[in-house]
């Protein structure tokens, strides 16, 4: 299974380490997808465009009409109407795909979290941070994703050169009109640019420290007496 798509959960909470990429104002971005995150409850939207999902739909309905033509015309030992095993495959294919429910099984969006104590995403110039994610959430072999999700913690980040901080700055030309790009290098300037923007939300020296703080919570693995859909539930 993917290390964030196990199972669909839809009440509690989680807790998870992860990293933001830092813009030239101070604000934190996902680092893959984007978006700026906010203090307080961040609620996730969906990515995915809406002319990809048309696309997949229609492809869909013609794989489900060829598999109805077939499978029908070897019950009934008969040619039936197109029209007429079409719509049995369309029925069939809607009753029986996932529904699409951000930050569930069947969508890749939301926010990510890991709780292996890993931190993949973090690299020069990134902060790491402790999150609290809740709403509908799925869980993975290393982490999760969440419909909600808000900062419990910052950890500090190391330092870098100025001159690359300046560098971003001098290089683009849009800026003050249009979202600033994310920087390589973080300085104290731009660092006590984050702290201003999330004032409500601790800094700590380290990890450990964080973690201290907010240990990151992975919930129990299945077993027969807990889990009603351990014999034919997907291992992960």
């Amino acid at each position: 299974m993917s290390d964030f798509s196990d199972r669909e959960f839809h009440v509690g909470s989680l807790v998870g380490l992860r990293a933001f990429s830092v813009d030239s104002l101070g604000r934190l971005n996902g680092p893959s997808q984007g978006g700026i995150f906010k203090p307080g409850v961040n609620e996730a939207e969906c990515k995915t465009d809406p002319y990809t999902k048309a696309l997949a739909a229609q492809l869909a309905q013609v794989e489900a009409r060829l598999y109805g033509l077939e499978q029908v015309e070897a019950k009934r030992g008969k040619k039936a109407k197109r029209g007429e095993l079409s719509t049995a495959a369309v029925g069939l294919r809607e009753a029986t795909k996932p529904k699409h429910t951000l930050a569930g099984l069947g969508c890749k969006c939301g926010f990510y979290a890991y709780f292996d104590g890993m931190n993949d995403y973090l690299r020069t110039g990134r902060v790491a941070a402790v999150v609290e994610g809740f709403g509908v959430y799925t869980l993975g072999t290393r982490g999760f994703r969440t419909s909600k999700a808000r900062l419990l913690a910052l950890i500090q980040p190391e330092m870098g050169s100025s001159e690359s901080y300046l560098s971003v700055l001098a290089f683009t030309p849009t800026f003050g009109r249009t979202p600033p790009s994310t920087v390589d290098s973080m300085t104290p300037l731009l660092w006590s640019y984050v702290q201003r923007n999330y004032p409500d939300v601790p800094v700590f020296a380290s990890q450990d420290e964080a973690l201290a703080e907010y240990p990151l919570f992975q919930p129990e693995a299945p077993t027969p007496d807990t889990d009603p859909d351990f014999w034919t539930r997907s291992a992960s």
